[in-house]
């Protein structure tokens, strides 16, 4: 027996603006605020439903896109709890918030999740400052991105990459990590590729989380909370009318 919710619970999902339409990448729903959408059949993760995680640092871990939503979800429901990011796939769902969600939010949260855990790299090797001076690139391309050429960023963020890849120490993995991925979401952000910048920043989040509490997998306190605030900063996105699921 497939369990069945009336109540309606609460999540976040990233879908993708194209042609003035607001779609699913995967199923090519499209979608408008308010009004609920339904599937038939057996619900099952990653099969058939629609999807969404309870936090905002899970759904960009499947999903990249340009266009951040919360959502209501009811009815039949196949979940998907363990692991560090959770998700849940409904039979019934509809879009209650969405948002813009730019190249920058991405390297934003980037540089916020390695300025997260700067202080532990520090205390343990003060001698390399490869990932401060990744942070203070970055930082630097946020405030006025024409101040930054993608040459810096690239080479930024392969002197942390080398770090990284010389490295069997895992909470230096993390660190290095974290400033290689953020140059290089900067670098790609600069250059109008937005997929690569979101795949980075989600991944820099998810080492910070681990860098922060190793033992209990999943996005951060820290993480969620700056990504809940930055959705008070984003432009709602006008979805259209006429936007109709296919």
């Amino acid at each position: 027996m497939q369990e069945i919710i009336t109540t309606p619970e609460t999540g976040w999902k990233f879908l993708d603006l194209m042609d003035g339409e607001v779609r699913s990448r995967h199923g090519n729903t499209a979608w408008t605020v308010g009004a609920w959408k339904h599937v038939n059949g057996f619900i099952y993760t990653c099969s058939n439903g629609f999807h969404c995680s309870p936090g905002i640092g899970p759904a960009m871990s499947y999903v990249g896109g340009n266009v951040l939503a919360k959502v209501e979800a009811k009815g039949r429901v196949g979940r998907e709890d363990g692991g560090a990011s959770p998700k849940a796939a409904y039979s019934d769902m509809r879009l209650t918030e969405a948002y813009h969600w730019t190249a920058q939010d991405s390297v934003a949260l980037a540089a916020f999740a390695l300025e997260l855990v700067l202080p532990k790299w520090q205390e343990h090797y003060p001698e390399i400052e490869v990932p401060a001076k990744v942070l203070e690139l970055v930082k630097k391309y946020l405030a006025d991105p024409g101040s930054v050429t993608g040459d810096e960023l690239e080479a930024a963020g392969t002197a942390a990459y080398d770090i990284y890849a010389g490295t069997d120490d895992e909470p230096a993995e993390h660190v290095v990590g974290m400033a290689y991925r953020a140059a290089w979401a900067a670098q790609h952000a600069k250059h109008g590729r937005y997929g690569p910048v979101a795949e980075y920043a989600a991944s820099a989040a998810l080492s910070a989380s681990y860098t922060l509490v190793p033992h209990e997998g999943g996005y951060s306190p820290e993480i969620e909370a700056w990504l809940q605030e930055r959705v008070k900063t984003l432009k709602p996105v006008e979805v259209p009318a006429q936007a109709k699921s296919e």
